[in-house]
């Protein structure tokens, strides 16, 4: 069943100092399966106090695999999509120029591309992919739950796998392919990134956070994006369901059971996470804070 999807054209903006991203705008109101709460404030993303160790890339480097990608991210139809703004080359490498010498893959992200609209940082994203992709580093890294606070930033060459739930509250980046066994919870109404090379796989996706693939995203369950300005780009979702609420990822293609935009009711939810799931309960708990869905995810 498929819903009317809201769409936003993101404001490009010119090169300039870097700033903070501007304080989230409080969620609306919307239709909930019980009575809400007022959302708590949103925050702005934390950075990391100091320039984490971690594998380094240097800026000519990246300036040369810009301008080899160049012609092909131009002709990247992700970039059309009325949510997202169109790829600037001169615009990223104005960026890249910033950098002192070489800097690691989590300061590109959590310092020198921040603050600015998502479409740089996914091209960010493209051009490490492409230094990395055939890099004697990529190892495939296994761990069995992974949890990131806010201020924490992870970089992984390669794939990495998480056996249990992965909680991201900071940035994370994988220049491979990232794969949940269990459920990927970003912040309910803050800032959090994860930016995948590949193709970003778990069992639940939630996050008000920003989620950057290369490929596709794909989970066996629900996608659950909400409540945010820092939108996600996704070339592809591939899900059983997928749940917006007031977020303006830009999608390609979509390929989902059942999709929703205004609420969800407790059959749909039944329908989500089965005939025995304690959907009731979960409606009956919601505080304004963690919503049903998330609840559900949790259980």
């Amino acid at each position: 069943m498929a819903g009317k999807s809201k769409k936003r054209r993101a404001t490009k903006r010119k090169p300039a100092a870097k700033k903070q991203p501007a304080a989230k705008k409080k969620p609306a109101a919307k239709k909930q399966p019980a009575a809400k709460k007022q959302k708590p404030a949103a925050k702005k993303p934390a950075k990391p106090t100091a320039k984490p160790a971690g594998i380094a890339v240097g800026r000519e480097e990246l300036i040369a695999m810009l301008a080899k990608i160049a012609p092909r991210l131009a002709a990247d139809p992700i970039y059309a999509n009325e949510s997202n703004a169109p790829f600037d080359a001169s615009e990223l490498e104005g960026y890249f120029a910033t950098i002192d010498g070489r800097t690691t893959l989590e300061h590109l992200f959590s310092d020198t591309l921040q603050g600015m609209i998502q479409s740089v940082r996914y091209s960010g994203l493209q051009v490490v992919r492409e230094i990395f992709h055939d890099d004697k580093q990529a190892t495939i890294t296994t761990k069995p739950t992974l949890t990131l606070k806010q201020g924490d930033a992870l970089a992984v060459i390669g794939d990495l796998v998480i056996e249990g739930d992965f909680v991201n509250d900071g940035i994370v980046i994988v220049t491979g392919d990232l794969t949940v066994r269990g459920a990927y919870i970003g912040p309910a109404f803050d800032y959090s990134l994860a930016a995948v090379g590949g193709t970003m796989r778990a069992r639940d996706v939630s996050t008000s956070g920003e989620i950057l693939v290369g490929e596709k995203l794909e989970a066996t369950r629900l996608v659950h994006l909400q409540y945010n300005d820092y939108s996600s780009i996704l070339p592809a979702v591939k899900s059983k369901a997928l749940v917006i609420e007031d977020n303006f990822p830009a999608l390609g293609r979509v390929d989902v059971e059942l999709r929703l935009e205004d609420g969800q009711t407790a059959d749909q939810l039944h329908t989500i996470f089965g005939a025995d799931a304690a959907v009731q309960a979960a409606i009956d708990a919601y505080d304004g804070n963690e919503s049903p869905i998330r609840t559900l995810i949790r259980a």
